[in-house]
């Protein structure tokens, strides 16, 4: 993915977690506590940042309401 200026920030944060995780996958076998818990704690992170993203671009998406209600006819039902 090249990252330019059509990029935008969810796919930035989806981008970043992809490549933490490839990093974790790659350091997985240095044995090493700190780089273990640091890349995953930037993994939790940035999931918690595509998680907020994407909500807000959802919550964007408004769908039109009908607000044409049918009259009802208390007669017809009674």
């Amino acid at each position: 993915m090249i990252l330019d200026e059509n990029v935008t920030e969810r796919q930035k944060a989806f981008f970043a977690l992809q490549k933490v995780t490839e990093l974790m996958n790659v350091c997985s076998s240095f044995n090493s506590p700190t780089v273990s818990k640091n890349l995953s704690d930037l993994r939790v992170e940035l999931t918690q940042i595509l998680t907020r993203l994407t909500i807000a671009e959802k919550n964007t998406i408004i769908t039109e309401i009908d607000t044409n209600v049918p009259e009802i006819n208390l007669g017809e039902i009674l």
